[in-house]
């Protein structure tokens, strides 16, 4: 009588110590796949903050009260549904996680691309309209210096004039004075002007520095894509390796089953040799 209570003490124990062991392997399991899902980059998850993230229930596993037996069969069997529940819920998260990523992936793309084409067309309109002005203040300039050539032609011919005639001395005085002060604003104009163009080409240089940055942040941006993408690839990979698990462990469970139909027909036997 001791003997069984201690045997039925001891199985007790050793199902209760498996179980605990096949929650704390689920617990520890789902967690590390909950930290290896955050190690893609949590700046990605916070900018698609809007999509519903997948959540992880807690496996359940039931010990049946026959699992308690001499030979210990059902609370393997117990076990190992406990670890094919485990794993076709971990497959189904990982299937939930990789398509989760997939989307965010594709409206990462589409987004920085249309982003990258609006910010090189308006760049692309700037520099066109700057080169437009660039060059009408170019002719400008021309015609400012070809007048002030005019004018100080006009003044020579009229210094050259000036003995000529002391009649026509006032006209061409006036008429030097009308010279010189077109001549001046010419100046005061090639000046402004001048400044003008320095001044744009100082703003061009920085619509070519900028265009250079945001070519440098698209192709970081570009790596920063494909790397996001190898990493799925690899989650792909580690879900087959699952799937093959998940195969293997129902194999098992399958030749455990044949085999305690085995022994409880052997048991039988026994049962009906000994009446």
């Amino acid at each position: 009588m001791s003997l069984r209570a201690k045997s039925h003490t001891d199985l007790q124990t050793a199902g209760r110590s498996s179980l605990d062991d096949s929650l704390y392997k689920s617990f520890s399991m789902s967690s590390s796949n909950v930290h290896r899902g955050s190690r893609f980059g949590n700046g990605l998850v916070e900018e698609v903050k809007g999509l519903p993230r997948p959540s992880r229930r807690p496996v359940r596993v039931v010990r049946p009260v026959s699992a308690i037996s001499s030979s210990g069969s059902f609370l393997q069997i117990n076990h190992l549904q406990g670890e094919l529940v485990r794993k076709r819920k971990e497959c189904e998260d990982l299937r939930k996680e990789n398509k989760y990523l997939a989307n965010e992936i594709h409206m990462e793309r589409i987004t920085m691309r249309t982003e990258n084409e609006l910010t090189m067309r308006n760049l692309r309109n700037l520099n066109q309209e700057l080169q437009a002005q660039v060059k009408e203040l170019k002719q400008k300039l021309y015609q400012s210096q070809q007048r002030a050539t005019l004018c100080s032609r006009a003044a020579s011919e009229a210094e050259e004039s000036r003995g000529d005639a002391e009649k026509s001395r006032a006209l061409a005085e006036a008429r030097a004075l009308g010279c010189q002060r077109d001549k001046d604003v010419a100046e005061a104009d090639r000046s402004r002007l001048s400044e003008e163009l320095q001044q744009l080409k100082k703003e061009h240089t920085d619509l070519q520095l900028l265009l250079a940055q945001t070519e440098k942040n698209y192709f970081e941006t570009k790596l920063k894509l494909d790397r996001v993408s190898g990493e799925k690839q690899a989650l792909m990979q580690e879900n087959k390796s699952l799937e093959g698990d998940k195969d293997d462990l129902r194999h098992k469970l399958r030749q455990i089953t044949e085999e305690n139909v085995k022994i409880k027909e052997r048991t039988k036997d026994r049962a009906l040799v000994y009446t």
